[in-house]
């Protein structure tokens, strides 16, 4: 699991395209591992995208 999302960190630098997406993307997935790794604690996902 970490490291699937280390690998998928890595393909994100490497697609250098627009950086503003590439960022944006990349905290969505943060967000959504982080609610799996602590699902007991709920997030509002209006708030945060």
């Amino acid at each position: 699991m970490v490291y699937q999302f280390f690998i998928i960190s890595i393909a994100l630098q490497q697609v250098d395209c627009i950086d503003y997406i590439a960022v944006k993307v990349h905290t969505a997935i943060a967000v959504i591992f982080g609610v799996l790794l602590k699902s007991s604690r709920p997030y509002d996902f209006g708030d945060t995208f």
